[in-house]
């Protein structure tokens, strides 16, 4: 079984090189049982009074997500995210609906072309909605951090909106599955 310092389940796969374990499986955490009595049926590497569960957005999640305005002028969102210390936020409209999501990396984009000698696509002032992406992608609260960062991963995406149908929760972040790993 390879070693890891949080309880792992032996998939029988130690990893491409035989050194590493399946980073799926240090996204796994143990908690007590209800009933605290001893078992028989241990996984291996767990106390017999604990059982394996697994880390859902919920417990990764930052709450108290920033919005941003999508009439912003990109140079205060700029301000903004220094001032923050962010990466990027979702984009919401007067409604109070999530309309996109916007980051340092459309800043730079958008900041690059006008240096190069581009012009505002309207003409004037560039605003978060200019820049900004607007498929928001979420995930559910009770999603699982392994399908959470697959989402991430197949979609090349830095950050992705949990939300439920009382509105958005949280956010995750890949530095927040990096935080789990470290």
């Amino acid at each position: 079984m390879a070693e890891c310092d949080v309880a792992c389940k032996d998939s029988g796969d130690a990893g491409a090189a035989g050194r590493f374990p399946d980073p799926a499986r240090l996204l796994l955490q143990p908690v007590s049982r209800a009933d605290d009595a001893p078992s028989d049926e241990a996984e291996p590497g767990v106390a017999p009074h604990q059982e394996v569960k697994a880390v859902r957005a919920a417990d990764v999640m930052q709450k108290g997500v920033m919005t941003v305005n999508p009439e912003l002028p990109i140079e205060s969102f700029e301000e903004f995210l220094n001032t923050e210390e962010i990466s990027g936020a979702p984009v919401q409209d007067e409604m109070g609906n999530i309309i996109g999501v916007v980051s340092k990396t459309d800043l730079v984009r958008a900041l690059s072309h006008r240096e190069e000698g581009g012009a505002d696509p309207l003409g004037g002032e560039l605003t978060v909605e200019d820049i900004m992406t607007p498929d928001v992608v979420t995930v559910s609260p009770d999603d699982e951090v392994k399908a959470v960062a697959r989402i991430m991963v197949e979609g090349k995406l830095h950050r992705v909106l949990v939300a439920d149908a009382e509105g958005v929760r949280g956010i995750v972040t890949s530095f927040d599955l990096l935080k789990l790993l470290a």
